[in-house]
């Protein structure tokens, strides 16, 4: 080979290589160029991991009430009321059920015209074997302290012992005198005195 030709393969030598590293550096560039864009396009498509959504809190007094929620309250509330009338009205009818007996002036026995109800008040005990009742003999105004506290005393024993010959069991039964110390009406005439000659009967459990 001449030295003309070896030259010349030098020349063409560096020759291509200079273009090979021009196009090497020339790619590295576009790389690094285009990377940064594919990084942010990467960033701006990519879901959202599972549980990072924003959640917006509510004030607990903010928050609404369904209409399941107040209506239990509500309902508890009417249960409660009902349950508080049908025991008041349930003592109402005991009280009504016993019948108040009434008295001659100054007499204990008992009155043909009260039997009936002495023997409604036993059907009722009878019916309520679990009722126990206090029977209260009571007087008028007329004569002194002592006497009509004796009075109210025979007058509500005599009523127990009618009670018991009718079957009603001596332990349901209690006696008390309150003379003329409680009377039903107010006035000095005949027509508050016959109400004051009395039994009356409190259930007492």
């Amino acid at each position: 080979m001449s030295r003309g030709n070896a030259k010349i393969i030098i020349v063409f030598f560096m020759a291509v290589s200079m273009i090979t590293g021009c196009a090497g550096h020339e790619k590295t560039e576009d790389i690094s160029s285009t990377a940064p864009l594919a990084i942010e396009t990467a960033k701006q498509t990519a879901p959202e991991p599972a549980g990072t959504k924003e959640v917006e809190i509510v004030p607990p007094d903010t928050m609404p009430v369904s209409a399941s929620d107040t209506a239990q309250p509500r309902q508890l509330a009417s249960e409660t009321i009902k349950q508080e009338e049908i025991k008041a009205m349930d003592g109402q009818v005991k009280k009504a059920a016993l019948q108040t007996i009434y008295f001659d002036y100054d007499m204990y026995i008992i009155r043909d015209s009260e039997k009936d109800n002495l023997a409604m008040n036993a059907k009722w005990l009878s019916a309520n074997k679990t009722a126990k009742v206090r029977i209260e003999g009571h007087a008028d105004e007329r004569g002194e302290e002592e006497y009509n506290l004796a009075l109210g005393d025979k007058r509500a024993r005599g009523v127990k012992n009618y009670l018991q010959s009718m079957g009603i069991d001596q332990e349901r039964l209690s006696t008390l005198s309150y003379g003329e110390e409680r009377p039903a009406a107010q006035g000095q005439d005949e027509t508050a005195w016959a109400k004051n000659r009395r039994v009356e009967f409190k259930l007492i459990n």
